[in-house]
């Protein structure tokens, strides 16, 4: 009705109850993009979160490096230190060497990140 005149009060109620329903109309619009916009974004906020857990230092004193150290290990003791090993003295050496240098490394993180990310500037 918004293109007459209003001119009764019946007029006016019919506009009001027009301008409502269009108002209700575009809350329910800006309600179903921002749910659309949550759910495009869901993956970057559980990156970030994981990043965030990885990265605390509370919780497995420094998960990230600890994870690195594993991969590091577990690669070059299969493929260098128990290549010719029998597969049980590999996976007990193995595990054994990794907890050994992750509890080493566990008590004092931050020098290692430090010597890490120092090596890493010095090369740049």
């Amino acid at each position: 009705m918004n293109s007459s005149i209003i001119s009764t009060y019946n007029d006016l109620l019919l506009e009001q109850q027009y301008l409502h329903d269009k108002l209700e109309i575009h809350k329910h619009k800006i309600l179903a993009d921002i749910q659309a916009i949550e759910e495009k974004l869901n993956p970057v906020i559980k990156t970030i979160s994981f990043l965030n857990d990885a990265s605390d230092q509370k919780n497995g004193a420094h998960s990230v490096l600890k994870t690195g150290l594993d991969i590091v290990f577990d690669t070059l003791l299969t493929k260098s230190i128990f290549l010719k090993s029998n597969w049980l003295i590999t996976i007990l050496g193995s595990s054994v060497i990794r907890n050994l240098s992750a509890s080493f490394i566990s008590k004092k993180p931050g020098i290692w990140l430090k010597k890490i990310v120092g090596s890493k500037k010095n090369t740049d």
